[in-house]
């Protein structure tokens, strides 16, 4: 998901973009829900990374967490990114490879030309072994951190290696007056 545009001209804690995958029964309305229900969210999810930005600190926070056997979430140790700010231009992915997942952020990556340099926020995590090769929805939204309002412009691309290649873009935007929650009905 690359970040077009970004503005943080609201104090504090802005809100964050959150990245999915979710098992492939899982419905829109289950992952497209409003903060106050943010457990139906993340009961819907196998795995998500979230990133945290404040209005007045040049620094990222990021958090990422896969979803156990037995149903509760194992948290990979939290990140930071010192000294830049998650911000317009700016790429975020999740991927699964091999029956484990990962998040990463890139400053320069390319969605034109598929070229720049990916960094690991925290370590793999596996998934359960019942996630690890299954079908899964990919998608991701905002979650406003109590703001009444935001703006944020995206663009995606899926890529799949299940089944015929899928590629899309998906221009998704949202401002201060409403908000899409950009999910994706596609395997991951």
């Amino acid at each position: 998901v690359k970040i077009d545009l970004r503005l943080d001209d609201l104090d504090g804690y802005q809100p964050q973009l959150v990245l999915f995958l979710a098992p492939e029964t899982t419905s829109m309305n289950d992952v497209n829900t409003d903060d106050d229900l943010w457990n139906v969210f993340e009961d819907a999810v196998v795995t998500m990374m979230k990133e945290r930005i404040h209005s007045d600190i040049n620094h990222t926070w990021f958090s990422f967490k896969t979803k156990q056997e037995d149903g509760s979430f194992l948290s990979g140790p939290n990140a930071e990114l010192q000294g830049e700010k998650i911000f317009t231009g700016t790429s975020l992915k999740i991927q699964r490879v091999g029956g484990r997942v990962s998040s990463l952020y890139s400053l320069n990556y390319n969605h034109e030309t598929g070229i720049g340099t990916w960094i690991s926020i925290v370590p793999e995590m596996e998934l359960p072994q019942h996630y690890q090769s299954a079908p899964l929805k990919v998608g991701y939204r905002i979650k406003r951190d109590r703001k009444s309002g935001y703006f944020i412009s995206t663009s995606s691309k899926i890529l799949s290696s299940h089944g015929p290649k899928i590629q899309s873009d998906i221009p998704y935007q949202v401002s201060r007056r409403f908000f899409l929650r950009g999910a994706q009905d596609t395997t991951a």
